[in-house]
């Protein structure tokens, strides 16, 4: 008998199942960005996204006569679709789902640090259940890496 446990437990822990285990739940995340110069992805197997480039910011569109700036920018929401929309009083109430929505109007020249560390800050200050982490390579990518925030007492 102990034999035969003993194999079964290796064999599991040849599969790599307890090791998933430990991995945290995934997270939904929905990229956006409208800034030419910066490409946005998320980044597969992980909760995180990687920012590469260098913004471009607004730009002019139209004529002399009738055109004006276009901004553009960048943004992401995480597990939106998840986000309670009634309230304990069974009223209609977005506050949670609009909370999971970040976006950030670029400026021309900003580095993809930039852009990270702006979102990040939004991510941590706001009040979605979530934190976020900035991580640049040497080729001045730049990943925001998120997670569920720990449950604290409640204000």
């Amino acid at each position: 008998m102990t034999i035969g446990s003993t194999q079964a437990s290796v064999s599991h822990a040849r599969t790599g199942s307890v090791s998933q285990a430990a991995r945290p739940p995934p997270i939904e995340i929905k990229v956006r960005a409208s800034d030419a110069g910066l490409t946005v992805a998320k980044v597969r197997g992980q909760n995180a996204i990687t920012i590469k480039g260098t913004a471009e910011g607004d730009r002019w569109v139209g004529d002399s006569l009738l055109g004006g700036f276009l901004a553009s920018g960048m943004g992401f929401d995480l597990d939106i679709d998840k986000a309670p929309t009634v309230d304990a009083s069974g009223r209609t109430n977005y506050t949670e789902k609009n909370a999971r929505y970040f976006s950030l109007i670029t400026q021309r020249g900003w580095s993809a640090k930039e852009c990270a560390d702006r979102l990040a800050k939004k991510v941590n200050e706001g009040t979605a259940p979530f934190t976020a982490t900035v991580k640049t390579s040497a080729n001045g990518a730049a990943t925001i890496s998120f997670a569920a925030r720990a449950a604290g007492p409640s204000k």
